[in-house]
């Protein structure tokens, strides 16, 4: 869970160890989103519960919650579990990673991929040892890149830049500029900050859900990314359902969690 309190969901666990369709007990053919819908029928039971969670995790985080979900943002995803984000994240935030550290440029980058190549992190393995990151050579540079952009973008503290930009599709945008971060991880961190309700975090889970229901049509990640999240936020909408609440909903529920 999110350090924040929107730790509603690891994504990157998610994508890792979601089973195909033929394993998969809530994956059912659909012949369009006007056919049964058994995603809409389930959050009707439980959408009160998901929507009480949601509002619990939006209230207001400081400057040093928001760069270390900036930091755990970067580092899952694309096959990294949730806990070993996590775990990484919080060891490299409490040395000053991204915040107050005197390293940076090369100097920063080279200790980055030495603290990832430890074995140091959650999950353990079964004999009780620790995990290594599972790309600390790639997400070394990208912090270190990162962290140049912070410092000429956000000289006077991240969540003050993003609380300056005056709707979360803008602060979407300035996001992207930043090395790492794409429509999806950008709207992840503004909804974990508590500046992104509104944004869709298309990930696999929310597209096979699409999908499935038929909402997707042909529309495909990365490069219909906009699309797909209209699709995901009128979806929301006919449910009368907030979207960081479905998000959510839809996550568990794919994951078999909710029946």
């Amino acid at each position: 869970m999110s350090a924040v309190g929107l730790e509603l969901r690891g994504r990157g666990a998610l994508e890792q160890s979601l089973p195909g369709r033929a394993d998969h007990p809530h994956e059912c053919d659909l012949q369009g989103p006007d056919a049964l819908d058994p995603w809409g029928l389930a959050w009707s039971k439980h959408a009160q519960r998901y929507t009480r969670e949601a509002l619990t995790a939006s209230g207001p985080v400081s400057e040093d919650q928001c760069r270390r979900e900036f930091v755990f943002c970067l580092l899952g995803g694309h096959g990294v579990i949730y806990e070993l984000a996590r775990s990484a994240s919080e060891v490299l935030v409490a040395r000053g990673v991204l915040g107050d550290c005197e390293r940076s440029g090369d100097r920063l980058q080279r200790w980055i991929q030495d603290l990832l190549g430890r074995p140091w992190y959650e999950p353990r393995k079964l004999d009780g040892d620790g995990r290594r990151y599972r790309y600390p050579r790639r997400k070394a540079l990208l912090l270190r890149q990162a962290d140049d952009w912070l410092r000429e973008h956000a000289c006077d503290g991240l969540l003050d830049a993003l609380q300056s930009i005056a709707t979360a599709e803008q602060r979407r945008t300035w996001l992207c500029g930043c090395p790492g971060f794409g429509p999806k991880t950008a709207s992840w961190l503004l909804r974990n900050v508590g500046l992104g309700a509104n944004l869709a975090i298309i990930d696999i889970h929310v597209l096979r859900a699409l999908q499935a229901s038929g909402r997707a049509g042909s529309a495909r990640l990365p490069e219909h990314y906009g699309e797909l999240e209209s699709a995901f936020l009128e979806w929301s909408e006919s449910l009368s359902a907030p979207p960081a609440a479905f998000d959510l909903f839809l996550w568990e529920y794919q994951r078999g969690d909710v029946s």
